[in-house]
């Protein structure tokens, strides 16, 4: 067949329809932008998706949760989500718990082979059970509601309700949401079918998809035997036909009067190896195009969609999305946001499933090959510890691949670990901004004064530091100093004994100090220092229940007695007179006004949290 000429008419409208297609596209990207509080786009050309990689995101820490997003951003990724991850997503998420509820209050009315979650979503096929007596297929009553409310939120996501064409679901048409789709059911007499479709109507429910030889106001027709042409035009919304073969398509039909039919199908494709069936549906076609003020097609080239066009069309997102929408058409800021809540048995499969994370693995295959032993990929993932030998000078290639991955762990909300190491402060300034810091190898407290130097030199940020007795010896004075030179979020002393007197003294004056550890409670000193920790808002006794006795809770709250300090927190109890002490200690705890905050059932530890009056 001939090729198409570069300035005939079906090209001046594969041009129109880019145009149109790339306006959508961004529509819907400022769409994107208006929900993230962004300045709106002119043009495609002013996007390049490429700087979503260098640019941080602002202020985005480790508290940033992805409920943090807005609901209407929320309620398109679930869109997104398949069978195998909807419940994971639910659990993980309590904004999307009501999809799991619902789901469950559905499912187990039902024996335990009759659903599975991927059956469940995106799609839900409308449950049935068969009364042989009758030869109906009939709904329990009792689950009605159940199911309506379900149904509701799957239709409500983008997903398809299917019912089968039965005058059994006529009974509970009124918990079913506007939108169904329809499939052969047990009624398959003309009249029978005439019936239930003319419920439907009555109803005012619209069709998503039909697969019934009988026509009604739908939006996609799927027929398994002749066609009846005729009503064709009379379809309100009609935009996709799917047929047997294109020789069940008369010389004289009616799709020149179908003014909304924009798509049409084969069951069967090889039938459009014959030529003659497939130059009537062009002339067909080129008959619609006429009705709508289009320019006609003039070969076979006019049906597809170019590579170009294709990209563009992928990215749009038209109204109800469905299943075969994928991640990639959603925006380079929420993707990014969807990295920082992905674990390290995750990252990988998520990497190679979506090129736009291809930078991530690149840049951890980069880093682990060079440490294969100390980084395998499950430490490197949220979070990551830098191993490096103290006394030995790291090769320079080897500190700037932990710069570049550190810079990506701390662009998605991740730690960054480093030791305390004076070796590399050699490479600080390709160390990401911030760091969390703990002991390594240094037993002596100048070279933890000269590492904390060297890092306030640079203006590094930490957002943890661990201190201990036996990695800092004997020199406070020289530390304290230096801490007090550093914006530190978080500052955790590991042993058992008491935090030094210098550090005490230093604490007023570490900026951004909000969450500090301790051992025990030290209500003995004469100076307490956390009434002017203007910052301080949290405060962690590890071996609290292990020595808590009646008035520990009093103690505590002399200590704390002026602060700004909000919560306490402990570890979880292990043993019987564990279980006692915290009984003990929320007994007291209560008294002054502070309550046992809940929390999940894997955190390892226990929040008192002060009662506003």
């Amino acid at each position: 067949m001939a090729s198409c000429a570069s300035n005939c008419a079906c090209c001046q409208r594969h041009a129109v329809h880019i145009l149109s297609v790339q306006q959508r596209a961004l529509d819907e990207l400022n769409f994107y932008r208006k929900l993230l509080q962004l300045d709106p786009l002119a043009s495609l050309d002013a996007f390049d998706s490429s700087t979503a990689i260098d640019e941080p995101i602002s202020s985005i820490n480790r508290s940033a949760s992805f409920e943090t997003m807005p609901p209407e951003i929320l309620d398109r990724i679930v869109q997104f989500v398949d069978g195998k991850s909807i419940l994971s997503l639910c659990h993980a998420m309590p904004y999307y718990k009501y999809i799991s509820t619902a789901m469950f209050d559905f499912a187990h009315r039902f024996p335990d082979d009759y659903y599975k979650p991927s059956e469940l979503w995106p799609d839900l096929y409308f449950p049935t059970i068969r009364n042989d007596k009758t030869k109906t297929t009939d709904f329990p009553i009792q689950h009605l509601h159940a199911a309506g409310v379900y149904s509701r939120i799957v239709s409500k996501n983008g997903g398809h309700v299917h019912v089968p064409c039965s005058k059994n679901v006529l009974n509970y048409l009124g918990a079913l949401p506007d939108v169904l789709s329809v499939h052969n059911g047990d009624d398959g007499s003309g009249s029978g079918r005439a019936d239930f479709l003319r419920a439907l109507a009555d109803a005012n429910k619209r069709i998503q998809s039909c697969t019934i030889g009988i026509l009604m106001q739908d939006s996609a027709l799927m027929q398994d035997s002749s066609l009846p042409e005729e009503a064709l035009p009379l379809i309100s919304g009609l935009s996709y036909l799917e047929i047997d073969v294109p020789e069940d398509v008369s010389e004289d039909n009616s799709f020149s009067r179908c003014l909304t039919l924009t798509e049409l199908g084969f069951a069967e494709p090889l039938g459009l190896e014959d030529c003659a069936a497939h130059q009537r549906a062009l002339n067909e076609l080129n008959s619609s195009a006429q009705l709508l003020q289009l320019e006609p097609m003039t070969c076979e080239d006019a049906f597809e969609l170019s590579a170009d066009d294709a990209s563009v069309e992928s990215t749009l997102c038209k109204g109800s999305i469905t299943c075969s929408a994928g991640l990639e058409t959603m925006p380079p800021e929420i993707l990014d946001h969807i990295a920082q809540f992905v674990d390290s048995d995750s990252i990988l499969p998520l990497c190679h499933a979506l090129p736009y994370y291809k930078y991530i693995s690149t840049a951890m295959f980069e880093l682990g090959h060079r440490f294969p032993k100390l980084c395998p990929p499950y430490m490197l993932w949220p979070d990551m510890i830098l191993h490096m030998p103290q006394f030995k000078m790291p090769q320079a290639t080897d500190v700037h691949a932990a710069g570049v991955y550190a810079r990506i762990i701390s662009k998605h909300g991740g730690k960054f670990h480093v030791p305390c190491s004076q070796n590399l402060l050699n490479y600080v300034e390709v160390l990401p901004e911030v760091l969390s810091i703990y002991p390594g190898n240094v037993c002596l407290s100048d070279r933890w004064a000269t590492f904390l130097c060297g890092l306030a030199d640079a203006k590094k940020r930490i957002s943890s530091c661990r201190l201990d007795s036996y990695k800092v010896a004997d020199d406070w004075d020289g530390v304290a100093h230096q801490l007090t030179r550093l914006q530190i979020q978080s500052l955790k002393w590991r042993e058992e004994s008491c935090l030094p007197v210098k550090i005490w003294n230093a604490l007023p004056f570490i900026s951004g100090l909000s969450y500090l550890e301790l051992d025990l409670p030290e209500a003995d000193l004469e100076n307490n220092s956390l009434s002017r920790c203007l910052t301080l808002r949290e405060i962690m006794f590890r071996r609290l229940l292990a020595y808590t006795k009646e008035g520990s809770a009093k103690n505590i709250v002399q200590l704390i007695k002026g602060s700004r300090i909000k919560k306490v927190w402990c570890k979880k109890p292990q043993f019987t007179e564990d279980f006692e002490a915290l009984k003990t200690i929320t007994s007291g705890f209560l008294k002054h006004g502070w309550h046992k905050e809940e929390l999940g059932v894997h955190d390892v530890r226990v929040c008192f949290v002060y009662r506003h009056s």
